[in-house]
This record gives C-alpha cells, structure tokens and sequence, in this order.
C-alpha cells in the first residue's frame, strides 16, 4: 500500500503559559498515512483576528513556542498541519487561546 499525507492533528492547547508567552501542545493525527510524521508546521493569527500565517516548523515535536513576545489578556488562535514523505496533511481545528499567567493556589 502506498503512502497518502498524514491526517489531522489534534487542536492545540495550553501545555503552560506567562503572561507574554504560550506554549502549544496537540496531538498526532491518528493516520500518519502510512509514514512517520517528519514535522509539523504552526499558524497563528498574530493576536488580530485575521487569517492564519504560518510560524514555521516544530522539527517534528508536538509542542511549540512561539517566539514573540505576546500581549496579555490578547486571545491569539493557532492551527497545526502535519507533515510526512508525501506532503503535508489538512489543518487542524482551531485552537484559541489567551496570553495570560494562570491563577495561583487558592488559600
């Protein structure tokens, strides 16, 4: 059986966050399409509500941060694609999410 492209990878979340910065995390497409994932690639809409453009590459991890400085209290959305041999998959769903440091232990 041939490969085809890879599948859809899970929506990103939060895996930590400041009050400047997001650390993405998803999960791996559950068809690879025959061939391990090489990469994936990151879009964002830059906190403006307008289309997604791209971040660039992870080099095949499935957790990215993105290397700005980001606003807080801003929403940001972001997508991630897969890549194997044959190309690149679909996009996943959108994740978004705000630039914000999470709460303390309650007392």
């Amino acid at each position: 059986m041939a490969a085809t492209l890879p599948g859809v990878p899970g929506t990103p979340t939060r895996l930590t966050s400041t009050l400047t910065s997001i650390t993405l995390q998803w999960t791996e497409p559950v068809d690879n399409g025959g061939d391990p994932i090489r990469d994936y690639e990151v879009f964002w809409d830059q906190g403006l509500g307008a289309s997604l453009v791209s971040l660039g590459l992870t080099g095949g991890l499935r957790t990215f941060t993105p290397a700005y400085t980001l606003v807080t209290g801003t929403t940001y959305r972001f997508r991630v694609k897969a890549i194997n041999y044959i190309g690149t998959g679909p996009e996943s769903a959108i994740g978004s999410l705000i630039s914000a440091k999470p709460p303390g232990q309650p007392l």
